[in-house]
């Protein structure tokens, strides 16, 4: 599969991180309206074109990023990034927010005491764990969300997907060298290939580099 460097966001701490994933995903950057609505109508006129034909289709996907993004803005997300997988004839597609918490923690006994809570409080019927990724020590937490809104439908999407099951794979990745630490949340309303999909995302995670921003 070819890939492609995101490019990254700086962390206000003088450091950058960036993700490779497919090169046919989408960025949308959080934080600045004019940059996420930007973004938002790149990755709809990438869909669809520029033609008319489809507007209101084009006018509901629009709406639905918009939201998305709004969403995980307000939440604090700093990066939406909105991929899609073609498997066995249907388009598989999945979100993936990243968020840099605040305050950030100061020290890596900070960081035990939070994996520590994050495995006491996990939500009922949600998996947690910690798993080895090559940056270190990462905690992850698994859950089937019931009744959640599915992604945008449109082209590059799965059309006419009705489930409102969705899968949630909750990452909190710590920095040792760095002493930086980033919440990522992928989801994806496709549970039958919720295996699949939670290697894919393992596979995005463990891709983060963290460089001086310059």
């Amino acid at each position: 599969m070819s890939m492609t460097d995101l490019g990254g966001r700086g962390t206000g701490s003088g450091l950058r991180w960036s993700f490779v994933v497919p090169k046919d995903w989408w960025e949308v950057p959080l934080g600045n309206p004019g940059q996420t609505n930007a973004a938002i109508k790149r990755l709809v006129q990438a869909q669809f074109g520029y033609a008319d034909a489809d507007g209101g289709a084009k006018r509901r996907v629009r709406a639905d990023l918009t939201a998305l993004a709004g969403e995980a803005a307000a939440a604090g997300g700093r990066l939406l990034v909105i991929g899609h997988i073609p498997v066995e004839g249907a388009i598989v597609s999945t979100n993936t927010v990243v968020y840099e918490p605040q305050p950030q923690p100061q020290s890596s006994r900070e960081v035990e005491e939070l994996y520590l809570d994050l495995a006491e409080n996990a939500p009922e019927g949600a998996f947690a764990e910690r798993a080895e990724f090559d940056l270190g020590t990462v905690a992850r937490i698994v859950t089937i969300q019931r009744d959640a809104i599915v992604a945008p439908e449109g082209p590059g999407f799965e059309e006419g997907h009705s489930s409102l099951d969705n899968l949630k794979v909750e990452y909190w990745v710590w920095c040792e060298d760095e002493k930086l630490l980033l919440y990522v949340v992928c989801a994806s309303p496709w549970i039958p290939v919720a295996e699949s999909l939670l290697v894919l995302f393992d596979a995005l995670v463990n891709t983060l580099v963290v460089d001086v921003d310059g």
